[in-house]
């Protein structure tokens, strides 16, 4: 691969569109890969409290290398400067590849009036975030689209296939990876076997229920054992007692939430169990990387990322009785904790590392890969 486009404009996982859109950048340039990179960072003002490399992003002084540096504040649009910078690197440069971090409404303008002529591959992190804005109207033209153009989607939400068929998306056009992160930003830390707070944390498709009755059920075991929940979501669970046990810890920054990740004991992470939706990845993603040990509910997306006994504990959909079983065997075996947390974050080093996604995206022969019609 000698020269790639890389369009970074804008997903609904902010932290995933910088973080990613750099590392891909440290590739290129290690790999010697010329590299044309344009961003939109939607009024993002804190990357520098990501990366040490943000300000040479910022100001454009990646070695050698052509890099567009576009940043837009909410109010602005990408018509206009963002597409005519594009439209320049289109005509002037031939690519091997053209990545896309999510999708965006702009890449319908890559193909309105002729055929790609270089792979277009979106990375797509975030349950199909924004794929509406950057689809035709209709099911038809989305399959024309994709039959004449090589454009290659790369998802970690194998249960999503349903709604990518409803949308037209051919399921040949999509290769499935696990949910990624970036391991060299999240570093693992020493386990906390004596922290007196479990980690839950999450919004989507959250059992809260089943949680809330096995505290219940059991609160005098988590008080004898001075163990506290603490909960964080973006709202109370309605039904909510107020109790010793478990603490409704509010929607924090993401930073606070990380850290207090970091310094539980564990996680739990009750899920309802729904077969065609991929909830609870992206935190249980993060707790991999941390190297924390998780007691999570079983279904299709979080099969694909524990091996029970292994690198966490699985519970049964909607069991108090089992949750509450594997939370004691946690809290009485510390030992247990820290197999867990270092299995955790060995098996996600292996494929769900943006290292791993990175050499997949481009050390692909995409042009031989994708097979259009003329």
């Amino acid at each position: 691969m000698k020269r790639v486009l890389i369009l970074n404009l804008g997903c609904d996982d902010p932290l995933f569109l910088i973080d990613f859109g750099l590392e891909c950048i440290e590739y290129c340039l290690m790999n010697k890969i010329k590299l044309d990179y344009v961003i939109n960072m939607r009024g993002i003002f804190n990357i520098e409290s990501f990366t040490e490399k943000s300000y040479l992003l910022q100001q454009g002084k990646l070695h050698n290398n052509e890099i567009y540096i576009n940043t837009f504040f909410p109010h602005a649009t990408l018509n206009g400067e963002i597409e005519s910078v594009v439209k320049k690197c289109l005509m002037h440069n031939e690519y091997d590849l053209i990545l896309s971090i999510g999708y965006h409404k702009f890449l319908k303008n890559l193909f309105t009036k002729s055929r790609l002529s270089a792979p277009l591959v979106i990375v797509d992190m975030h349950m199909l975030g924004d794929v509406k804005s950057f689809l035709p109207d209709n099911n038809q033209e989305t399959s024309k689209l994709f039959k004449s153009n090589p454009i290659q989607i790369i998802s970690c939400f194998q249960n999503y296939s349903t709604f990518y068929k409803r949308y037209g998306i051919p399921l040949n056009r999509i290769k499935w990876v696990n949910y990624c992160c970036n391991y060299k930003f999240y570093k693992p830390l020493p386990q906390f076997p004596e922290s007196n707070y479990i980690f839950c944390g999450g919004n989507h498709l959250r059992d809260h229920e089943l949680l809330m009755q096995t505290v219940e059920e059991n609160e005098l075991f988590f008080i004898k054992n001075k163990i506290i929940i603490k909960l964080f979501a973006p709202k109370p669970p309605i039904n909510l007692k107020k109790n010793e046990v478990l603490i409704y810890a509010g929607f924090v920054e993401y930073k606070i939430l990380i850290e207090a990740l970091k310094n539980s004991r564990f996680m739990i992470l009750p899920l309802k169990d729904v077969a065609k939706k991929a909830n609870g990845l992206t935190m249980l993603g993060l707790a991999l990387a941390l190297g924390k040990a998780v007691i999570v509910t079983k279904n299709k997306a979080t099969s694909t990322h524990i091996i029970d006994g292994f690198n966490g504990l699985f519970v049964e959909p909607g069991n108090s009785d089992d949750l509450f079983k594997k939370v004691k065997h946690l809290i009485e075996n510390p030992d247990k904790i820290k197999y867990l947390g270092e299995n955790a974050r060995k098996s996600g080093e292996k494929d769900m590392s943006f290292d791993y996604l990175i050499k997949i995206i481009f050390e692909t022969n995409w042009k031989e890969k994708i097979i259009v019609l003329n």
